[in-house]
């Protein structure tokens, strides 16, 4: 996911790179899995309802996959922003590495 999702698609340096860091997330080879999994979103409306970027387990309930999916009003436009959406087979990659629990490898 890292390799052939985020770094396609995810890290350019105007988003989610060093430079970038939008929403306070950084998307990296080093800080990708602790600024994902248990972690405290940016947006305001994520964090009202109480959720997180990545709940290990809990696809539907991980900001990350509203994101990628179709985020609700206040929660910001879907990503990746400037590279259209992801194709299902890597949103599919995506929601599975979560509902295994999201293991670090």
């Amino acid at each position: 996911i890292q390799e052939k999702v985020f770094k396609q698609s995810c890290s350019s340096s105007s988003c989610h790179s060093t430079l970038g860091g939008r929403g306070g997330l950084v998307l990296d080879s080093t800080t990708t899995y602790e600024n994902l999994v248990n972690c405290v979103c940016a947006n305001t409306a994520a964090v009202n309802a109480g959720l997180k970027r990545v709940v290990p387990g809990e696809p539907d309930s991980s900001f990350l996959m509203i994101k990628l999916t179709g985020p609700g009003i206040d929660e910001g436009e879907q990503m990746p922003y400037s590279n259209g959406k992801l194709n299902q087979q890597a949103l599919d990659a995506i929601r599975t590495w979560i509902a295994n629990g999201a293991p670090r490898n």
